[in-house]
């Protein structure tokens, strides 16, 4: 999971399916996102593609301000309960 820090300081959770890793991007990697992904993938909340090798799976730059202004349209899911129960 991911913690952040919205504009009012409260802290959100973002459940993730592996452990993220940073890695340095030249800023010419950087490309607008395609038209075709925001209609035809349902993609929201990227506001750029990074393509690095043509041969590799893009990575997307997530643009948090949009992530956590949607947050209202996002599914609501249950808190997960700790180890301990509390």
């Amino acid at each position: 999971m991911l913690i952040v820090q919205n504009p009012q300081g409260e802290l959100i959770g973002i459940p993730l399916d592996s452990a993220p890793s940073l890695r340095r991007v030249p800023r010419s990697a950087f490309a607008p996102l395609p038209p075709t992904y925001l209609t035809e993938g349902g993609v929201r909340c990227v506001s750029a593609l990074i393509v690095l090798n043509p041969k590799e799976a893009p990575l997307f730059l997530l643009n948090l301000d949009q992530l956590l202004q949607s947050r209202s349209t996002l599914p609501i899911t249950e808190p997960h309960q700790s180890l301990t129960g509390n």
